[in-house]
């Protein structure tokens, strides 16, 4: 098997420490400081400098998955960021960011909603 060798730009990713006021003091307990991880296109920072903005794609992984395994690298394929950047290079995606939040629980799985037993998940993500 080859070395994965592409022959385009790959972009950045970024991770971030993202402190949540919604998820302090959620009923499990569970983290309310998390790791946030932001690709940004390879075009981001010359067209961030004039002025571009870019779409935003929000990666919410399967209820066993986190954020993080996303960004994570893979010996024999893609990782999501590896595929964005593929894909903008064959001109089958226009440039975006794409963001990996962390919303794993206690119970072992992601949630995505509101809860009361849970927390404000949904909150979370949206503000």
């Amino acid at each position: 098997m080859a070395l994965k060798r592409p022959k385009w730009k790959d972009g950045t990713v970024v991770v971030l420490e993202h402190v949540s006021q919604l998820l302090k003091g959620n009923p499990l307990g569970d983290p309310h400081v998390r790791k946030l991880a932001v690709w940004l296109p390879p075009e981001y920072d010359a067209a961030h400098a004039r002025g571009r903005r870019f779409p935003m794609l929000m990666d919410m992984v399967g209820f066993t998955g986190s954020g993080l395994s996303h960004i994570a690298w893979k010996n024999f394929s893609e990782n999501v960021p590896e595929r964005a950047a593929r894909l903008i290079h064959e001109g089958r995606m226009a440039p975006a960011i794409i963001v990996f939040p962390d919303c794993f629980t206690a119970l072992g799985g992601n949630q995505y909603v509101n809860s009361s037993a849970i927390g404000p998940y949904a909150d979370y993500l949206i503000r």
